[in-house]
């Protein structure tokens, strides 16, 4: 990847220098209004709630700053966004978890520092763009430190977005719903289903929103090999697919029902396979892992259901994942998960079907909105002669949204893990700073 960093980089610099260059020249866009063509910027973008203050107890960015990051003109626009998310966690465990995973160490994290440009070119036919740096990504190597690219796509779309849109570069690919949504505004504080998704891939994918925005189709063809330097024969080629449905909404939009089906095909790398997840930390160690095994490929079928009611919500997710694998067997693995939240101040999450997930919470408040989460899940990687272990995941949190753009959360999770006949506990506390802009 080292190879495509510096092009990436100077594409950036050079995109920031035009942005702020067309800024100057621009007229004042004070309280401009978000941009449906930058909304695949994912968790920057603020969704709109019309019973939502203009006033909090803890001061917001005020609207002027938007005259010099943001611009939409007739043929260009733009948008600079920042994500920090600062990270505590503590961990507890008993004897059989240290022997299992070893010392869990307590510390401080940079969960993430983002920094992202995303826009559009041209007007009857608009071509959106975003490109974003990040430090110590999620998708980062264990360890390693520095910044690297996140996202570098362009989107364009079919016939004046009559049917959709075409992305092109790395980008996210279009399985589960932790993965394809807004990680930093989920529920949960971290996901769960790692094994079972990559966080970025280079490919090309297709999203179309259908049925007058009560369904979607994606899916795409991803392998980042000519991005790595490495020879095309014996990577790994994924192929996705998500359909969503939202057959129930109602009139005020604040209750509705989205349910949804994924599929995700990818070849061994070098004929291996290997899976891995984490608890619901970005800094433990592996819990679970399978090492590498002889494979051809690995099939994975994803379920989802996101029911809202007002302030109320459950999210369920379910993975199956079978592996042509003889050598070992066949094994076949899941993960799932069910989150329940209540939003105490009445605030809910509103659902954005031009992406198919829902979006952030805007206080309705001048003390912000409150957020209760509880989670139970289960990650199983041991089948035939594959011993990857299982863990149950039992985690609770509570959230404060300030105002717009900040969050400020705390929970605890329990996890047990049953490993090579041994059952080890790892308590967890877990605490996080994020401001979104």
């Amino acid at each position: 990847m080292a190879s495509v960093r510096p092009r990436c980089g100077h594409i950036l610099l050079v995109l920031i220098a035009f942005a702020i260059a067309t800024g100057l020249k621009a007229q004042s866009v004070q309280g401009i209004p978000a941009d449906p063509s930058t909304s695949y910027s994912q968790a920057a973008t603020v969704p709109h709630d019309p019973l939502a203050t203009t006033k909090y107890f803890a001061p917001d960015i005020p609207n002027r700053w938007l005259d010099w990051t943001a611009y939409r003109g007739k043929y260009v626009s733009y948008k600079l966004s920042f994500i920090v998310l600062g990270d505590y966690t503590g961990f507890w465990q008993n004897s059989n978890s240290l022997a299992q995973v070893g010392h869990q160490r307590d510390q401080w994290d940079t969960r993430a520092m983002r920094f992202a440009l995303g826009g559009r070119f041209g007007r009857s036919f608009p071509v959106r763009y975003l490109l974003s740096t990040e430090y110590k990504g999620f998708d980062r190597p264990p360890g390693a430190v520095g910044w690297a690219s996140t996202d570098v796509f362009v989107t364009a779309p079919v016939v004046r977005q009559k049917y959709g849109s075409v992305t092109f570069g790395k980008t996210k690919e279009t399985f589960v719903y932790e993965m394809v949504g807004d990680s930093a505004n989920l529920p949960q504080m971290e996901r769960l289903l790692t094994p079972f998704f990559t966080s970025r891939n280079v490919g090309i994918k297709y999203f179309n929103s259908i049925a007058h925005d009560r369904m979607s189709i994606s899916g795409g063809w991803f392998n980042d090999w000519w991005s790595k330097g490495k020879p095309y024969d014996g990577s790994s080629n994924h192929f996705t697919a998500r359909v969503t449905a939202l057959p129930v909404m109602s009139e005020d939009k604040s209750s509705f029902l989205h349910l949804a089906f994924g599929v995700r095909h990818i070849g061994a790398t070098n004929g291996t396979l290997q899976l891995t997840g984490k608890i619901e930390s970005n800094v433990s160690s592996d819990y679970v892992d399978t090492g590498k095994f002889n494979a051809l490929s690995s099939t994975n079928y994803s379920f989802e259901g996101l029911a809202n009611s007002g302030p109320v919500s459950f999210l369920g997710e379910y993975v199956y994942s079978t592996n042509d694998a003889p050598a070992v067997g066949n094994p076949s693995f899941y993960g799932t998960y069910l989150t329940g939240s209540w939003v105490i101040t009445g605030e809910n999450r509103p659902y954005d079907p031009t992406v198919a997930y829902a979006r952030r919470i805007i206080p309705r408040h001048s003390y912000g909105a409150w957020e209760i989460v509880g989670r139970i899940g289960r990650v199983d990687l041991t089948n035939k002669a594959i011993q990857g272990g299982a863990f149950n995941s039992y985690s609770a949190n509570i959230s404060w949204w300030p105002n717009r753009r900040y969050r400020i959360v705390a929970g605890y999770g329990r996890y047990d893990l049953n490993r090579n006949g041994i059952v080890g506990t790892t308590n967890q506390f877990h605490s996080r700073i994020q401001w979104i802009y």
